[in-house]
């Protein structure tokens, strides 16, 4: 009765909903759809290495940059940098070193 009830089509204040039932897929990117460029997040970056030449490194490393984020930019939040890189967001590196620095401070 419920499956009736909420699958389907309905109306709420002139706009159109389409309900279905949750499952690990909803949402999701499908294997057969790509994408060509994935925004991520990067923190821990330390405020002395906080410039575009590093976002760059970040982003070739990442499969290549392509933009930063205009809030990262001027900093108006220094919590984590967004960039945009080419990639499809599937290979992406959990941690990044910067130059010679012995220990890895970036996270993605």
């Amino acid at each position: 009765m419920a499956e009736q009830t909420l699958q389907g089509q309905w109306r709420w204040k002139n706009c159109n909903f389409y309900l279905e039932w949750w499952n690990p897929l909803i949402g999701s990117i499908p294997n057969s759809l790509t994408c060509k460029e994935t925004w991520i997040r990067v923190v821990g970056i330390p405020l002395h290495l906080w410039s575009q030449k590093v976002f760059q490194e970040i982003g070739g490393v990442c499969g290549g940059w392509i933009a930063t984020e205009e809030e990262t930019k001027i900093k108006n939040h220094m919590k984590w940098a967004r960039i945009l890189v080419a990639n499809d967001g599937r290979k992406i590196p959990k941690e990044w070193e910067f130059g010679g620095l012995s220990e890895a401070f970036g996270r993605l």
